[in-house]
């Protein structure tokens, strides 16, 4: 579990990438449930508002802010907003390429750096290619699992990453990927 009152920030760098998109939604909900406040930045309002929506009726307290990572604005206006809601910001998850800071050059800090790297994951973005029977089947006959990720399958590593449990563990990559890569 993630201790209470941990506060939560997604840095989105696209719609649909991590943010209030299926992908992103699960992993944010499941975070909350395992009891972090969350923040839902994404260039869709609305559809971060819904995510919020959601987090709040399962009794967890959570706050959408638009952000374009594109506009240097809106990143101090969320940051803003992220701090004077819940005072501080502890966890970040990043899909514009937070990886490409060095562990070794953030450990000083005390700050981990790890990621996640999934193999094909179903989502709003990928469904129309998987309906494609060749594709669908090229990737299942090169995944061990014989089987699809679901956004679902992500939220395990990021809450692990997230939590204490894993406050020794920097600069890996948790491949998510059915076994893809084993093969």
């Amino acid at each position: 579990m993630i201790p209470n009152g941990t506060q939560y920030l997604v840095n989105i760098p696209v719609p649909g990438s991590m943010g209030a998109q299926r992908n992103g939604k699960t992993g944010k909900i499941e975070l909350a449930d395992a009891g972090a406040d969350v923040v839902i930045a994404d260039i869709l309002t609305s559809l971060a508002e819904d995510v919020v929506k959601e987090i709040e009726e399962r009794g967890h307290r959570a706050l959408g802010v638009k952000l374009d990572v594109t506009n240097a604005n809106d990143v101090q206006e969320m940051i803003s907003k992220v701090t004077d809601h819940f005072g501080r910001i502890d966890i970040l998850i990043n899909n514009a390429g937070i990886q490409c800071i060095s562990a070794a050059e953030w450990g000083k800090y005390n700050i981990n750096v790890n990621a996640i790297a999934p193999g094909i994951i179903e989502t709003d973005l990928t469904r129309k290619r998987l309906e494609d029977k060749e594709y669908f089947d090229l990737w299942i006959n090169r995944t061990p699992l014989e089987r699809i990720g679901k956004p679902e399958d992500l939220s395990g590593a990021i809450i692990y990453l997230s939590s204490k449990a894993s406050d020794f563990v920097t600069g890996n990559t948790i491949m998510i990927d059915g076994g893809y890569k084993v093969q």
